[in-house]
């Protein structure tokens, strides 16, 4: 595991360091087709 948060900036909270992101689908099969392919 890794981020993009310098050392020297001290302990980094994982918690509070992750990356997000938002996504819509037409249908459930596009939902299904992109949580899959995320999640690979």
């Amino acid at each position: 595991m890794a981020n993009d948060v310098p050392e020297s900036i001290g302990k980094v909270n994982e918690n509070e360091n992750r990356s997000k992101i938002s996504i819509s689908a037409e249908s459930k099969e596009e939902a299904d087709k992109l949580f899959n392919g995320l999640s690979a």
